[in-house]
Order: structure tokens, then sequence, then C-alpha cells
């Protein structure tokens, strides 16, 4: 081979290679911060998404990510969320953090609560959530609060989601 084809064929080769890394970044993303997580949770719901290795990059349990993936197959087409308002941090430590979410008001979702606390672990350098619960807008979580407690007076809205997000 000349040196000419040689270079050539180490120029196409490394572009390739660029590409491929380039594209890697595309499609979902781990969280790097535990509002990521939920919110790029939330945006897969919305989206109905129903592949469960996505809803594994933002959810402890494998038998989460497929209830999540096989509920969104179902709606086909159906909004299974409110819209929502930015997520908001509390109680975050160096390993978890609390996550609460308002939902917007809607005709089609008359009964979901009008927020949710998410529980958000760092899961092998990422954010992923393990557990959710419905309470009132203006709960403001305390340091070692479970989900559905209140340790500020206002009395939760719900019981701790089943259905959600």
């Amino acid at each position: 081979m000349s040196r000419r084809v040689m270079i050539v064929f180490a120029v196409a080769a490394a572009l390739f290679a660029l590409v491929l890394s380039g594209c890697a970044g595309f499609g979902p993303q781990p969280a790097e911060e535990p509002q990521d997580a939920v919110t790029r949770l939330l945006e897969a719901r919305s989206e109905g998404v129903s592949d469960a290795k996505v809803y594994r990059l933002y959810v402890m349990g494998d038998d989460v990510a497929s209830a999540l993936a096989s509920d969104s197959a179902q709606r086909k087409g159906e909004k299974p969320t409110p819209q929502w308002g930015e997520p908001k941090v509390f109680n975050e430590t160096t390993s978890t953090a609390d996550v609460k979410v308002v939902w917007e008001r809607s005709k089609e979702h008359t009964g979901w609560a009008e927020a949710t606390i998410f529980k958000v672990v760092l899961d092998s350098g990422f954010w992923v959530v393990t557990d959710a619960a419905d309470v009132a807008a203006d709960f403001v979580p305390k340091p070692d609060a479970k989900p559905g407690t209140s340790t500020t007076g206002t009395p939760p809205a719900g019981k701790p989601a089943t259905g959600h997000p």
C-alpha cells in the first residue's frame, strides 16, 4: 500500500471513531444531578417511552423499570403525567436527596396529587429514583423524613405513590 492510501485509511478510521463516540452522546444519558434523574424520568413517562432500558437509567430496580415501560406501552398516546414545575432539591447529601415536583392542574389528571417527593440515591456514580410519595404542594421535606410523612405540620395530600410517576 502506498503511503497516501495508508494516510487516507487512517484519517477515515479516525473520523469513523469520532462519529461513533459522538453518537454515544445522543439518546438517554445517566443523571449526574438528583433533579436530572427526576426530570429525565418524567420526560420519558411524558413521551410514552416503552423501553425498560431507558427507565433503568433513572430508577432503582429492573421490576420498576419494566412496570413503567409496560404501562407506557399500554397507554399508546395517552399522556401518563400532567405537566410539572421545575424539580426542587431538598436534603441533598453526598449520596441521597429529596426532589420535589409540583404538578400542574389539568382536566386529564383530576385525581393527581398536588406534588410528589422523589427519593433519589447515588448509585455507581449516577442518581436514580428509589421511591416516591404524593404530598401537599406546600410540603417541605425535612432531613430524614420518609415519603408520605410530614415533619412540618402540614399533612401529606395522600399515600405513597403507587402509580406515579
